[in-house]
C-alpha cells in the first residue's frame, strides 16, 4: 500500500495544483443591468473592454453592470449559429405568434437579402419584427460577416450616426466611409468600424536563416509556397476565422493582380481565367507545405515564436503583439510580422446592434463606448 500510496501521489499533486491554482470565475451578477455580446476577440480584449466600460457605466448610471460574453469562437461559428438561432427565433415568432404555416419558402425568403418585402411575407414580417436571439452586440468579425449580417437583417441601425452627427460633417470627416477597397461604416447606420487592422506573415528568424532566407524574402506572399518551406508553415482553417478567410482573400488579389500584369495587354475572361489560377496554385503549394491546419488563428504566431513552425499567415494584431511579448521574453528578436508589399488593404473590426437586442440603451452606451476616445484608447 506505501508503494501505491507514493505511485499515485505525484499523480494526485500534478492533477490538483491547476485546480487549486486556477482564477475563480465570475459569476454573473443578475442584480445588476445586463449586457450581451457575442465577439471572437481573445480574452485580452474582452477582459480589457470589460472592466473598462463596467466601470464608465457605473460613473454615467450610478448602477452596476454585469457583461455575458458568449465565446462561441471564431467568425465562421458565430455566423453559423446566428443563422441557425435566428432561424428558430423567427420560426416561433411566425408559427406561434403569426400563426403562419413554417415552409420551405418561408426558410428561403425570411433572412434572404434578395427577396423583396414587398413581394415576399416571411421577409416582411422579419423586417418588421423584433425577433430576438438574447444577443446584444456583434463586437469584432470582420466587416465583410457584418456587412452579411446587415443585409440579412440580423443586424439593424444602431442610431450611432443621429447621436454624434459631428464625426460625419465636412468634406473631410473625422470618420471617413472608407479607403483602398474597404468599408469602413455601414451607411445604413447598422455597423461601424472600430479598429483597423492589415494581414501578413509572422516568421521565425532562426528558422528562416537555417534555410538560408532572409526577412527580406516576407516581402511577398510567395513564400509560403516556397518548397524549402516544407513541413513548416501554419495555417488556420479559413471556414472557422474571419481573419484567416481576409489572409487568403488578399493573396488571392494580389496573385491574380502580379498576373494580369505579366499577361497584359491580354484581357478579359481568358485573362482572368488564368490568374485565378495562378492564385490556387499557389494555394495549393502553400497546403503542401502546411504542418497542420488549426481552428484557431491565435495558435498560428504562437507557434511560430516558439519555432514550432517555420512562417504563417495571420492578422497584424496577433503577429506584432506576439513578436514583442517574445523579444521581451527571450531578450532578442527571433520573430518578426511583414506585411507583404502591396499585398494587403486596411481592413475594419466593426460593431453592430442585433434585432431584438434585449437591452437596447445599453448596447447603444457600449458602442458609443468603444468609439469614443476612451474607448479609443483601450486598442
Amino acid at each position: 500500500m506505501k508503494r501505491l500510496f507514493w505511485t499515485v501521489l505525484p499523480l494526485a499533486v500534478i492533477i490538483l495544483i491547476p485546480v487549486l491554482l486556477r482564477t475563480k470565475s465570475e459569476a454573473i451578477d443578475e442584480s445588476a443591468d445586463q449586457l450581451v455580446i457575442v465577439s471572437p476577440h481573445n480574452e485580452s480584449i474582452r477582459y480589457e473592454f470589460d472592466r473598462a466600460f463596467r466601470e464608465y457605466y457605473h460613473q454615467k448610471t450610478g448602477r452596476k453592470l454585469s457583461i455575458d460574453w458568449r465565446n462561441i469562437g471564431g467568425t465562421s461559428d458565430i455566423v453559423r449559429y446566428l443563422n441557425s438561432a435566428y432561424t428558430s427565433a423567427f420560426r416561433v415568432y411566425w408559427t406561434k405568434e403569426l400563426g403562419q404555416e413554417w415552409t420551405d419558402e418561408v426558410v428561403r425568403d425570411f433572412m434572404n437579402p434578395d427577396a423583396k418585402a414587398e413581394v415576399s411575407p416571411a421577409r416582411k414580417a422579419f423586417l418588421e419584427s423584433e425577433t430576438s436571439v438574447g444577443i446584444d452586440l456583434f463586437f469584432g468579425g470582420g466587416q465583410y460577416d457584418l456587412a452579411r449580417q446587415s443585409a440579412m437583417g440580423t443586424l439593424v441601425p444602431s442610431g450611432f450616426r443621429a447621436r454624434h452627427p459631428e464625426l460625419f460633417a465636412g468634406e473631410n470627416p473625422i470618420l471617413a466611409p472608407g479607403g483602398g477597397g474597404e468599408i469602413w461604416f455601414d451607411e445604413k447606420d447598422c455597423y461601424y468600424g472600430t479598429c483597423f487592422s492589415s494581414f501578413g506573415i509572422c516568421a521565425n528568424l532562426d528558422r528562416l536563416a537555417n534555410l538560408g532566407l532572409g526577412q527580406d524574402s516576407l516581402a511577398r506572399w510567395d513564400i509560403l509556397g516556397d518548397a524549402r518551406l516544407w513541413n513548416g508553415v501554419g495555417l488556420a482553417d479559413p471556414t472557422m476565422s474571419g481573419s484567416v478567410n481576409k489572409c487568403y482573400e488578399m493573396m488571392i488579389q494580389r496573385k491574380m493582380q502580379e498576373r494580369m500584369k505579366e499577361l497584359a495587354p491580354e484581357t478579359g475572361a481568358d485573362a482572368l481565367d488564368n490568374a485565378w489560377e495562378e492564385a490556387m496554385l499557389l494555394l495549393k503549394r502553400i497546403g503542401g507545405n502546411a504542418r497542420y491546419l488549426t481552428f484557431s488563428a491565435s495558435k498560428v504566431p504562437v507557434d511560430c515564436a516558439s519555432g514550432q513552425i517555420c512562417a504563417g499567415m495571420c492578422i497584424d494584431f496577433y503577429g506584432r503583439s506576439q513578436a514583442v511579448w517574445e523579444e521581451g521574453h527571450v531578450g532578442r528578436q527571433t520573430m518578426v510580422y511583414v506585411t507583404p508589399n502591396a499585398a494587403s488593404t486596411v481592413s475594419c473590426d466593426p460593431i453592430g446592434i442585433f434585432r431584438g437586442a434585449p437591452h437596447r440603451k445599453t448596447a447603444e452606451m457600449f458602442l458609443d463606448y468603444v468609439m469614443s476616445v476612451e474607448g479609443q484608447r483601450l486598442w
